[in-house]
């Protein structure tokens, strides 16, 4: 179990086939809401690149649906709980 200091630093990871996403004005849209950066086409399945302004994540969708996005899109998000990893993020190296 994570202690309060390490939850306030966590790192969640998260597979890119757990990522939802839906067009900002759908019904039901996540909480979190990003730009489609880009649209990578891999055969029957398509990975989508969002900025959440301070992160970006990645959604891999079936093509027929990644064809309705493009670059500039604004998406809703959701992330199934189930597959995500959570631990304690490591403090960043100093270069001195």
């Amino acid at each position: 179990m994570l202690s309060h200091e390490e939850l306030l630093t966590a790192l969640a990871e998260v597979r890119p086939e757990a990522v939802t996403l839906a067009s900002r004005d759908a019904e039901g849209s996540g909480p979190l809401v990003g730009t489609v950066i880009a649209v990578t086409f891999l055969g029957a399945t398509s990975r989508v690149t969002v900025d959440l302004g301070d992160t970006t994540i990645l959604a891999q969708l079936p093509t027929s649906d990644a064809t309705a996005l493009s670059a500039g899109s604004r998406v809703s998000l959701m992330i199934r709980p189930d597959p995500v990893l959570v631990s304690g993020a490591e403090p960043a190296v100093s270069q001195e």
